[in-house]
């Protein structure tokens, strides 16, 4: 345990674009953490909200010194919202984290005493499902899906962003996120610092619960700009369209990703078990989509 002289000051950053549903959970969250409130700043980056987000946020500003309230309207991506964070943050160490997700209380605790301990540059905390009791089909199918913390960590080393933090002499080495990625800028982003030598760890205690998708309309969009944004940076890489079509996620089988996944987070009724492959087997149709336009897209 670290004497409370000893905690670093941090910048908890985080991105909101439309988040009206969940935006004041999380604040209400990260404002009850268990960390001393003079060792750690909110910075909410508005980018370009159309709803109440802007308004909920500024109203905890108003409550609270150590919460501001900031805007990127320049460039309509998370990539860009976390650096305009970024640029502001005071800290020596950024903790990003969804504004549709929910922080343990313990949550910045746990994760620095794990970065402390295993002398690591960068901590991926674990990434549990938050969702209605009992889960509806579609919450179902994305609880099975949900990000896996640990396998980003150990196998691909990156750590989704929903739950990341980060030494700021990080950003100072290798650089920001990349502002033209629309999508997984987070694992561009450690997968580079993994590469520049950055130590990442997974701390399971290090938790954030984060909102899983309820609804048909709310899996196919992102199913749709997985497929786009995939096709789009395919392109700037200069991937062959052959490489941009065979992606893995809508051509996988679906059945055997299913029943690994169920073993992993508990077993469901079988009917369950066959919806959540339909629903695996049917996104395929809107990321094919997605992938056309993000191909043919200039």
């Amino acid at each position: 345990m670290m004497l409370r002289d000893n905690y670093p000051f941090i910048s908890v950053i985080v991105p909101a674009r439309n988040e009206e549903r969940f935006i004041g959970m999380c604040l209400q969250s990260l404002i009850n953490l268990e960390y001393p409130s003079n060792k750690y700043e909110i910075i909410i980056v508005d980018n370009g909200s159309t709803d109440r987000t802007y308004d909920i946020a500024l109203q905890y500003t108003k409550l609270h010194t150590n919460i501001k309230i900031i805007q990127e309207l320049e460039n309509f991506t998370c990539a860009a919202a976390k650096n305009r964070g970024i640029y502001k943050a005071k800290g020596e160490i950024f903790a990003l984290i969804d504004a549709d997700a929910v922080a343990s209380p313990q949550w910045l605790r746990k994760a620095i005493e794990c970065m402390d301990y295993e002398k690591a540059d960068i901590v991926g905390g674990a990434i549990k499902p938050l969702h209605q009791n009992p889960p509806s089909w579609w919450e179902i199918y994305d609880i099975l899906f949900a990000y896996d913390q640990e396998t980003f960590v150990h196998n691909l080393h990156f750590t989704a962003g929903v739950n990341t933090i980060a030494k700021k002499i990080i950003f100072d080495r290798i650089g920001l996120f990349n502002p033209k990625l629309r999508w997984s800028e987070d694992l561009e982003w450690g997968q580079r610092a993994y590469a520049a030598g950055a130590k990442i760890v997974y701390c399971p205690e290090a938790i954030v619960y984060h909102a899983v998708k309820a609804s048909w309309k709310e899996l196919s969009n992102r199913a749709w700009k997985e497929g786009f944004y995939w096709a789009q940076t395919c392109r700037e890489q200069n991937c062959s369209l052959l490489e941009a079509i065979r992606w893995r996620f809508w051509l996988s089988p679906g059945f055997r990703a299913i029943i690994r996944r169920t073993k992993q987070k508990g077993c469901y009724r079988h009917g369950q078990i066959l919806m959540a492959l339909l629903i695996h087997n049917t996104l395929k149709l809107p990321r094919i989509i997605g992938t056309i336009v993000g191909i043919i897209t200039k």
